[in-house]
């Protein structure tokens, strides 16, 4: 049988060929490629590094204090699901739930204060205050355990953070 070619159409075999021309041309001028593609990725680092930050944001709420009364039209049906304003206490309960996060309570345990003229981690401060190194002391992975740096991700750390953090939090029935 034979094939019959169109102007077209190209074979296997062509495609095959001619991607094997284009690969040795590309490789015949390999180090000028690299040679240029490292001059750009120097040039973009150089540029990421000297650009200043500019996408930073702290995390701030508000309390509203004014309860209900006053809120018409547009506002009173966004607050009908959550969106607008609600009222104080929707408000409130709110604020406690994101004041409750781990991240904040973790950031805030890690944050340095000055105590009786001592400072420390936040997290030693309150340790100290109600010696809980007495209730650790079943455990022996908190056995005198003192926070020593911020966010470190060990063992210690993670157990200490999270009996911290349920001791700040309370119960879960509590509000």
């Amino acid at each position: 049988m034979q094939e019959t070619h169109d102007n077209d159409e190209i074979s296997i075999k062509e495609l095959i060929l001619k991607t094997q021309e284009y690969i040795k041309i590309i490789w015949s001028k390999k180090i000028p490629l690299i040679a240029v593609s490292l001059l750009f990725g120097l040039g973009f680092a150089v540029k990421s590094y000297l650009k200043p930050t500019t996408y930073t944001a702290e995390l701030t709420f508000m309390v509203n204090q004014d309860e209900g009364g006053g809120m018409s039209g547009i506002g009173a049906m966004l607050g009908q699901f959550g969106l607008g304003g609600g009222g104080g206490a929707s408000n409130f309960e709110k604020i406690t739930e994101i004041a409750r996060s781990g991240k904040i309570c973790e950031r805030t345990l890690m944050d340095s204060a000055t105590v009786g003229g001592t400072t420390d981690l936040l997290a030693n401060h309150i340790i100290k205050a109600y010696e809980m190194h007495q209730g650790w002391q079943e455990d022996t992975v908190l056995v005198d355990f003192l926070f020593t740096k911020p966010f470190a991700a060990t063992k210690q750390y993670n157990i200490a953070l999270n009996k911290l953090i349920g001791f700040l939090k309370g119960p879960k029935n509590q509000g």
